[in-house]
């Protein structure tokens, strides 16, 4: 089946399923260290400051989800 899915769209991959989880960073914890391949550089905002119109339209329903659930934020498009 996942050769026919991987044919169908053309694409190597079939999707993916994710998880996300709460956490709380220590004020002494390193900097996070970017492999340079997924990620080129990373900032810290306010869950408040966070703007779904920074996402591809399929992952900005995820994302308001998460951040209403562990934030009670409700994420903005502009």
């Amino acid at each position: 089946m996942l050769e026919y899915v991987r044919e169908k769209r053309q694409q190597p991959f079939v999707g993916q399923e994710q998880e996300y989880f709460l956490c709380r960073l220590r004020a002494d914890a390193p900097e996070p260290s970017l492999d340079h391949r997924e990620f080129c550089a990373y900032r810290w905002i306010a869950p408040v400051g966070f703007r779904l119109e920074w996402l591809p339209e399929f992952k900005k329903e995820v994302y308001a989800r998460v951040l209403a659930d562990f934030f009670n934020v409700r994420a903005r498009d502009k």
